[in-house]
C-alpha cells in the first residue's frame, strides 16, 4: 500500500572526540529509496507518534549540555522545558535527529509521576522503514520503558475528490439535504476562497477531542514546512505532486491516548504494518468521518453508507475495541462498596451474612470495573476504620479486614506499574 524511504546510516559508529556529535551529518542521511508500488490510489503513512515513558533522566545543565547515553544516542539539553516538564532534550542517534525528550515533571498530577518522560519522534524518521528499530535503540540506551501512546497521526494522501465532496456537503440546506454525516463530531470549514468559492481545509472534531480528522492542501503546506522527504515518499509510491495547479490533498486522522487505548490488543510495533495502519484508520473513521445517502430513508441506520475512502475495496477491517465499563450507576456502586467495607471492618455486619455481602460487593466491582479504584482505596479504608474500631473498643472486622475476605477480592488483580 505504501513504502518507506530508507536512511543510510553512518558506517563508523565510534564517537568523534572533540566534535559535537549532534552536528554530524544532520539532515544529510536521506539518500536511498526502497520498494515501489504500481499504480497506487494514495499513500498512507504514520505522521506523528508521541509516547509517555517511565525512567530516570538527569536534569540538564549549561556545564554538561550533551550527554552520551551509549548505543550512539546523545541527549542535547535545550536549556528550557515545557509547562509540564523542567527539561527538554534533542535526541540524536549517530548524529541524526531522532526526536525530542521531555523529562522531570514540575509537579505530579494529570497522570505524571516523578519519573515520567515524554518522547516525541521526529516526523522525518516516521517516513523511513527503520523508525521502530531506532525507537528501541533510544529507549534501551536511555533506560526507559514505554507506558502508552499519547498521540498518533495517520496521513492518507492523494484522494483529492474528498475535498470536492466536503465542499458540496457543506453547501447543503436542510430542505435539500442529500448527504448526512454520522456521529456528533463538529464539522468546520476553513477560510473561503472568494475567487473559487471553495474551502481548502475542513476539520471534523475539535482540537481538544480524543479524535480529529483534518482534510487540507498538503502541497501548499509543504511550501512552508520544507518537508522534502514527504515528496520523496510520494514519488517512491508513484504519487505525483502537481504543484499549485494540481495539489495533493491529505486526510489526516489524529488519535490521542484515550482513543488509542480503546483499540484491543494495540501494540506500537504493529504501526510498522501498513495493513494494520489502514485498519486503524478505518476504525478511527467509523461513525465519525462517515457519510450516508439520505434518499428514501429518514432513519440513519437504514441509509446507505457512502464509501468515501475505499476501505472495503482494499480489504480494510474494523479493529475490535476494548469493552467499555458501565458508567451508569458507577458512583452508586462505589458508595455501596465503600459502605460495605466500613460495615465489615467495624463489625456491623454479622459474620453469618458476611459472605453474602462480600459476594454482592465483588459483583459490583466486576460489573463496573472498579478493581484499580478499589486497590488504591482499600488500604486507606482499612487503616482509617481500623483505628476507629480501636477507639470504640470494637473488634476490627475479623482481623483488620484481611481475614474476613476483603483483601481476597483483589486476588488475581495486577495493578498497572507505578
Amino acid at each position: 500500500m505504501s513504502v518507506s524511504v530508507s536512511i543510510a546510516k553512518r558506517t563508523d559508529n565510534r564517537p568523534v572526540r572533540g566534535v559535537d556529535p549532534a552536528k554530524l551529518y544532520k539532515g544529510q542521511l536521506y539518500q536511498a529509496i526502497s520498494r515501489k508500488l504500481e499504480n497506487p490510489l494514495f499513500t498512507l503513512a504514520l505522521d506523528m507518534l508521541d509516547l509517555m515513558c517511565r525512567g530516570h533522566i538527569e536534569p540538564g545543565s549549561d556545564a554538561v549540555p550533551h550527554t552520551e547515553m551509549g548505543e550512539g544516542v546523545l541527549l542535547e539539553w535545550t536549556g528550557k522545558g515545557t509547562p509540564m516538564m523542567r527539561d527538554s532534550f534533542n535526541v540524536y542517534l549517530w548524529g541524526e535527529k531522532f526526536g525530542t525528550l521531555h523529562a522531570n515533571p514540575r509537579s505530579e498530577g494529570k497522570g505524571l509521576k516523578p519519573d515520567s518522560v515524554a518522547l516525541h519522534i521526529d516526523n522525518a524518521l516516521l517516513y523511513t522503514d527503520h523508525w521502530y528499530e531506532d525507537l528501541q535503540t533510544v529507549v534501551q540506551a536511555c533506560g526507559l520503558y514505554v507506558k502508552n501512546v499519547t498521540r498518533l497521526d495517520i496521513a492518507l494522501d492523494g484522494l483529492n475528490y474528498i475535498i470536492d465532496f466536503l465542499n458540496l456537503y457543506q453547501k447543503q440546506f436542510e430542505h435539500n439535504k442529500r448527504v448526512h454525516m454520522k456521529g456528533k463530531a463538529r464539522f468546520s470549514a476553513g477560510v473561503l476562497d472568494k475567487t473559487t468559492m471553495r474551502y481548502d481545509h475542513f476539520k471534523i472534531g475539535s482540537g481538544t477531542s480524543e479524535k480529529q480528522i483534518s482534510v487540507y492542501n498538503k502541497t501548499k503546506e509543504l511550501e512552508r514546512s520544507n518537508k522534502g522527504y514527504i515528496e520523496k515518499y510520494w514519488q517512491a509510491n508513484g504519487l505525483e505532486n502537481g504543484g499549485p495547479a494540481c495539489p495533493v490533498y491529505r486526510v489526516e486522522l489524529r488519535m490521542r491516548g484515550k482513543a488509542v487505548k480503546e483499540v484491543k490488543d494495540f501494540a506500537i510495533h504493529k504501526l510498522t504494518d501498513y495493513s494494520f495502519l489502514f485498519d486503524l484508520f478505518r476504525t478511527g473513521c467509523n461513525n465519525y468521518f462517515e457519510f450516508t445517502d439520505t434518499t428514501g430513508h429518514r432513519n440513519v441506520s437504514r441509509q446507505a453508507v457512502i464509501e468515501l475512502i475505499p476501505f472495503n475495496a482494499l480489504g480494510a477491517r474494523l479493529l475490535e475495541k476494548v469493552p467499555r465499563p458501565l458508567t451508569d450507576g458507577r458512583y452508586k456502586a462505589k458508595m455501596a462498596v465503600h459502605l460495605t467495607v466500613k460495615d465489615i471492618v467495624l463489625d456491623l455486619i454479622p459474620e453469618a451474612t458476611r459472605p453474602e455481602a462480600l459476594g454482592v460487593m465483588k459483583e459490583q466491582i466486576e460489573r463496573y470495573d472498579l478493581y484499580q479504584w478499589m486497590s488504591r482505596r482499600l488500604p486507606d479504608w482499612l487503616k482509617h476504620y481500623g483505628k476507629l474500631a480501636n477507639r470504640q473498643g470494637m473488634p476490627r472486622g475479623g482481623g483488620y479486614g484481611g481475614h474476613c475476605g476483603l483483601m481476597d477480592i483483589l486476588d488475581g488483580y495486577a495493578p498497572p506499574p507505578n
